[in-house]
């Protein structure tokens, strides 16, 4: 306890600054004894590197403003980052040694790093530095704060001070082209339609039907005609898909895999026209509800960016009970068994369709007959990417 207060003592600056009073305290003193040219040459040489280090020590650090800026704040996995750091001070003070250390978050790179630069400020009241990291992670990273060092061009003295500065970078799974799976026992995906009203749209007018709502009456067309007519809007045709995702795997790289594709599918599903629901197995509530479009496809990237191996609590439920009509289902999975194969392929309906992809490594083999139902399709993914569907 002792020893590491003493250690503690000795890092502070101001028992550095202790030392150096001595030092010059004691070539004064050899100087007064002695005397003679080179005693008095070495004394007057030490002042000034003294009174600089007085000047650092007096010198407010914690008014410097730091100010951090990212290329992007919605980066992809694998992407490089870079990074703008940008120093205002108010008092143009000489500083020879300045080291600026900006503390990566663990959990962006693989390997503890820091984004370390040193500059020398002379009169520069401004100054803006950049460094990149390259190969990052998906997740959500949150940079905490910056850290500041001074010192005299010797080493005899140091001084720094940590600036709290938080920035919150979120980076989506990366994404990659994946064919649209499009088979069923003809060839070809069934066309699960939900018709809507679009009622900004109104195509024209028919008679009063029993059921019809009093809102839509045409009463231009009833006063004409003096028969009750209601107006008539064209309908939307739009197709339900869920992913359902079991991603509990044994190592980081193989959930790693699965996210992204999960990412990679559910971009190919908005982009062909479904509405989509994200899933997790052993879960009955949406972990994203169903939507379209871009704004859904944000809402994936965010929920995917932020899910974590410990979000997998539950890999043996299925989500059977609360299956809706004319929804196509996909299963993404790391592991994929003998019975999950059966009870997947017997609640493979033709009002519920199932495509399972499988994430695999190459020496791993399926055994597994799929020539049961027509409308289950399975899918085998590589450490390439490459879906390749299964006829074991």
């Amino acid at each position: 306890m002792i020893k590491k207060m003493i250690v503690k003592v000795r890092e502070t600056p101001y028992f550095k600054l202790f030392n150096i009073t001595i030092l010059l305290a004691l070539s004064f003193i050899f100087a007064m004894f002695q005397g003679g040219f080179v005693s008095w040459f070495i004394f007057y040489s030490f002042l000034p590197i003294v009174l600089y280090i007085v000047l650092l020590q007096l010198y407010p650090l914690r008014l410097i403003h730091v100010k951090r800026k990212i290329s992007t704040k919605l980066a992809k996995a694998g992407e490089t980052l870079t990074i703008e750091l940008t120093l205002k001070r108010r008092w143009p003070f000489p500083l020879f040694l300045f080291t600026i250390m900006d503390a990566i978050p663990s959990t962006m790179i693989e390997s503890s790093q820091q984004g370390k630069m040193m500059v020398l400020l002379w009169g520069k009241r401004q100054i803006t530095l950049h460094y990149v990291i390259p190969q990052i992670q998906r997740g959500e990273h949150t940079f905490e704060f910056v850290t500041l060092l001074i010192g005299d061009p010797f080493g005899f003295y140091q001084k720094k001070v940590r600036i709290s500065f938080r920035t919150v970078v979120i980076v989506y799974p990366a994404i990659h082209a994946i064919p649209y799976p499009q088979k069923d026992q003809q060839g070809i995906v069934p066309a699960y339609y939900d018709l809507e009203m679009d009622l900004s749209n109104l195509s024209g007018t028919r008679a009063y039907q029993s059921g019809d709502r009093l809102s839509w009456l045409d009463w231009k067309s009833t006063a004409r005609t003096n028969q009750l007519a209601t107006k008539q809007f064209d309908t939307i045709k739009q197709r339900h898909a869920t992913i359902v995702m079991d991603l509990e795997a044994h190592h980081d790289d193989q959930f790693e895999r699965g996210v992204s594709f999960c990412a990679s599918l559910a971009q190919t599903l908005l982009k062909n026209g479904y509405t989509l629901e994200l899933k997790q197995t052993g879960s009955t509530s949406s972990l994203v509800p169903r939507g379209s479009g871009d704004y859904q496809m944000s809402i994936i990237y965010q929920t995917l960016a932020r899910l974590s191996p410990n979000d997998q609590d539950n890999p043996d439920g299925y989500v059977y009970n609360d299956r809706q009509q004319g929804t196509v289902y996909y299963y993404v999975m790391v592991h994929f068994s003998e019975h999950q194969f059966r009870l997947l392929e017997k609640a493979a309906t033709e009002a519920h369709p199932i495509h399972v992809f499988v994430m695999m490594d190459k020496e791993d083999k399926m055994h597994l007959d799929v020539a049961g139902s027509p409308f289950f399709h399975l899918y085998r993914i590589g450490q390439s990417r490459q879906v390749t569907e299964s006829h074991e």
